[in-house]
């Protein structure tokens, strides 16, 4: 056997593990979809226009340097115990981040069966052309077998198409809000008693040159349908700004929406509580839902003096102010 049909069956004998392993994971599709939606990229070589396969192709999903080991379990869940020199998690101490960077096809070809139909947002073009060149790829290394299997997915998948089922129907929105997109905000109003105000905050920027709109003329390229939904979802209002530049033919988006009462919290808290965080934000919203917790017990008189340090102190230990995490949680990390 030549060296070039060991390689392709060794392929072949991995993204048959992979489907395997589909069935048994399929409820973290979507969180994985989330995640690479809300702070990832797919980088797909291209020369003149078209798909270039004499180059690499990249995945990289980001995250806080803080979630190193959230990064780290889905990587073992990608890889299971197969070890790749082309997936590797590298940190970036001055931006205090981590990346998850995947340039392994079996590793490629198993997230593109995980995520599939569950991607909400402009970056599902991205996921398309990813998948075309994964299939021009097997046609000129003349691998028949990977081939036909990514042929017959695409006749047979959703692949292609955003995914509209209502938002609490899967765990997308854990993963994106674990992307970094979403954070829990509690602010102290002083006035004649103290009263804290708890808010569930979500961010989206987005730009763009326009001539990228050519490539895909049927293709809505906005963040506005999605970020709609989820102020629908949420019961608040979206805010955005736009701003289109000149000189670089480029167009600039930011979205924002927040919770502010009872009804919008309680969606907020719903919702995490069936389809849970596994970032260090899970303390976060704990937190969170601890501070809502005391502050409506106290809705017909002063929060006491002994309350409000209580709270305070709470306040404290979310967001950045955390110093000390607890990950026993990622265990379920592929069961969400």
């Amino acid at each position: 056997m030549t060296s070039s049909n060991s390689n392709k069956e060794k392929v072949n004998k991995t993204l048959h593990k992979s489907a395997t392993r589909l069935v048994l994971n399929g409820r973290f599709g979507p969180y994985l979809a989330g995640l690479i939606e809300g702070n990832g990229s797919i980088y797909v070589p291209a020369k003149n226009g078209k798909i270039d396969t004499q180059k690499s192709f990249l995945l990289t999903i980001r995250f806080k340097l803080k979630d190193l080991p959230l990064a780290e379990k889905i990587k073992e869940i990608l890889t299971g115990a197969r070890s790749s020199y082309h997936l590797d998690i590298f940190i970036q101490k001055n931006t205090k981040s981590v990346f998850l960077v995947i340039q392994d096809i079996n590793t490629v070809w198993y997230i593109v069966l995980l995520t599939c139909g569950f991607f909400r947002t402009p970056k599902l073009v991205d996921y398309i052309t990813l998948v075309n060149y994964l299939q021009l790829t097997a046609q000129n290394t003349r691998n028949s077998e990977f081939f036909n299997k990514i042929t017959e997915f695409k006749a047979n998948m959703r692949w292609n198409i955003l995914d509209l089922s209502e938002i609490e129907s899967n765990s997308w929105l854990a993963g994106v809000v674990d992307s970094s997109t979403g954070n829990f905000y509690v602010n102290q109003v002083q006035g004649n008693s103290v009263k804290f105000i708890l808010n569930f905050r979500m961010e989206a920027k987005q730009n763009f040159y326009k001539e990228t709109l050519n490539s895909f003329p049927d293709f809505n390229r906005s963040m506005f349908p999605i970020m709609s939904k989820l102020a629908r979802y949420f019961r608040v209002n979206l805010y955005l700004k736009e701003r289109s530049r000149c000189i670089d033919n480029r167009i600039d988006y930011q979205f924002a929406l927040a919770t502010f009462n009872r009804t919008n919290n309680q969606k907020v808290i719903d919702y995490f509580y069936k389809f849970p965080l596994f970032s260090s934000k899970r303390l976060d919203f704990l937190t969170w839902v601890e501070i809502k917790r005391i502050v409506e017990s106290q809705t017909f008189s002063p929060l006491s003096k002994l309350l409000v340090k209580h709270i305070q102190c709470l306040i404290y230990q979310i967001n950045d102010r955390r110093t000390m995490f607890r990950w026993n949680h990622l265990k379920y990390l592929g069961k969400v």
